[in-house]
């Protein structure tokens, strides 16, 4: 993978807790802030130089141009990526079949990166993009190998799954999907049809049980689906 040294920030794009995105001449620069420890920095690194040697995976997340590293080469400040231009997924755009398609599409590129031993724990808006049929996952540097036990940012839906025994697993993957579900749906068509399976799915996020129960063994888009008239 390319390297850099220096890199000219232009406008500003986003931030969250562990970096800002800026634009720059030949896409988006996503630069770690200060607090970014350097043992973080190094786990990133290793997982995008991991990624580049995945050609199945590539069209899943936008291009990574280059690492920006510091100037003795210790640590990564951050990386370029191609711009983020994708559709949102929980947009009015899609009708609820549309929605329920791209979960889908969603799920199995889930698989395929569990295949090759990761996880993508930080499903929520606005992390989940859209690009003709594909769904396309930004913030890809927050994916972790297998057997983590603990998260560099730890995503609030994923704490009272925690606080009550859950595990970053699975079940913690399939927690953050449901959420993001509910939020996909969210402005669509709202004439589904649910299944005995997903009134029992909604019936554990409600009542708080969201650890070994359907809300961590189910998922929800495969229980519902839109009414007709």
């Amino acid at each position: 993978m390319k390297r850099k040294l220096f890199i000219e920030k232009q406008d500003y794009i986003s931030s969250g807790s562990e970096a800002e995105v800026f634009k720059v001449d030949d896409g988006c620069y996503k630069n770690f802030r200060p607090r970014v420890d350097p043992l973080t920095r190094y786990r990133k690194r290793r997982l995008l130089l991991y990624l580049e040697k995945l050609e199945c995976l590539k069209k899943y997340y936008p291009e990574i141009k280059y690492i920006v590293d510091s100037f003795l080469g210790l640590y990564m400040r951050g990386y370029v990526m191609s711009p983020i231009d994708k559709i949102m997924l929980s947009t009015s755009f899609f009708e609820v079949g549309e929605v329920i398609k791209l979960l889908d599409e969603l799920r199995k590129a889930l698989d395929l990166f569990k295949k090759e031993g990761l996880y993508y724990f930080d499903i929520r808006e606005p992390n989940i993009r859209v690009k003709g049929n594909s769904p396309i996952l930004l913030d890809i540097d927050s994916l972790v190998f297998e057997g983590t036990k603990k998260l560099d940012v730890l995503p609030s839906d994923l704490e009272p799954y925690l606080y009550r025994g859950g595990k970053i697993d699975d079940h913690a993957q399939i927690v953050m999907f449901n959420n993001f579900t509910l939020e996909a749906l969210k402005n669509s068509d709202r004439n589904l049809e649910h299944d005995e399976m997903a009134w029992e799915i909604m019936a554990c996020k409600e009542m708080g049980k969201i650890h070994d129960s359907a809300w961590d063994h189910e998922y929800y888009y495969e229980h519902i689906k839109k009414k007709t008239l």
